[in-house]
């Protein structure tokens, strides 16, 4: 997760009217659970937000009564991870180093960038894929946060020229599209491909 912690439900569903209790544990051997609820509904949730830190969930669930039995257990999320990312120069400055580009992308809030990408000559029409510039499986909550620098000789850089990729909404599995980030005198395209899946 390269973002914020994110909201997951994890849900039992019971059809018998009679109390159920649903756990959530960090790990197999944890001495108690970080979450329970208990229950007589048909459908039992919890909610909690997941921080990146934690790689496995185990859920106990406990039933008043032994001889009911085909409960349907699982979670929902909301998380979009990014699988493609790439930068076309529609038009770059003109002048001495004015072909070299630095980008750096956040994702939601966090400070630490998960990609960092310069390129000292980057004309116009030209295209760079990226893919291999950021973590395999990059996930966010909410945004991803892109900052462009126009590298000029010495010291007077120009910049930062900022642009924001959206999550998926609601019902939104996948999305391919672009943004448009304007600097000085330049214009870059960001196209990239979003959905509920890593990539393999």
């Amino acid at each position: 997760m390269s973002g914020n912690p994110y909201r997951v439900e994890f849900y039992i569903k019971n059809d018998f009217n009679r109390k159920i209790r649903l756990s959530l544990f960090e790990g197999i051997s944890a001495p108690a659970p970080f979450q329970q609820i208990t229950h007589e509904d048909r459908l039992t949730v919890i909610d909690y937000d997941r921080a990146s830190d934690i790689k496995d969930v185990y859920i106990l669930l406990e039933r008043s009564q032994i001889t009911d039995y085909e409960f349907l257990a699982g979670y929902r999320y909301s998380i979009s991870y990014l699988n493609h990312l790439e930068i076309y120069s529609i038009e770059d400055q003109s002048g001495l180093g004015a072909d070299e580009i630095h980008l750096t992308m956040t994702a939601d809030d966090m400070a630490t960038n998960f990609l960092d990408f310069t390129d000292e000559d980057f004309d116009d029409d030209e295209r760079r894929m990226l893919n291999s510039y950021y973590p395999k499986n990059t996930a966010f909550d909410n945004r991803l946060n892109v900052t462009v620098f126009e590298l000029d000789s010495g010291e007077d850089d120009d910049g930062p020229f900022t642009g924001t990729i959206p999550a998926l909404k609601k019902g939104e599995n996948s999305r391919e599209s672009s943004i448009i980030i304007e600097a000085d005198g330049a214009e870059y395209q960001i196209s990239y491909k979003l959905s509920r899946y890593p990539n393999r």
